[in-house]
């Protein structure tokens, strides 16, 4: 009898504490994503689903999405080379544009 009180004590103690915890439903989640959701947690974190929750929210990213975010990196980068390209061949285009061209063929650039 003195066991059960113990229990029965030690089980109402963790309600207490824990149910000052906020909680989260959410509805409609694609069963995929859901089992991956379930499986990872109890990988990674013990199958603690808050705690997989707030690594994702501080901008975990899956391994199967790395070669996208490492795709994008490169990419950006070249746009970024590009961009700087495009706006030296402007430059250069607005210079020819100023230049006189006299009647030998030469070219005169005017420096500003």
């Amino acid at each position: 009898m003195e066991v059960k009180v113990e229990q029965i004590q030690k089980v109402e103690e963790m309600q207490k504490r824990f149910s000052n915890l906020p909680d989260l439903v959410i509805r409609r989640v694609p069963r995929k994503e859901l089992e991956w959701f379930k499986a990872y947690a109890h990988e990674e974190f013990e199958g603690d689903y808050g705690m997989l929750l707030k690594w994702l929210c501080q901008g975990y990213m899956p391994p199967e999405n790395m070669e996208y975010a490492e795709a994008l990196t490169v990419l950006t980068a070249k746009v970024a080379e590009l961009e700087m390209q495009i706006a030296l061949l402007r430059k250069q285009s607005s210079a020819e544009d100023d230049a006189i061209v006299l009647g030998n063929g030469k070219r005169i650039v005017r420096r500003m």
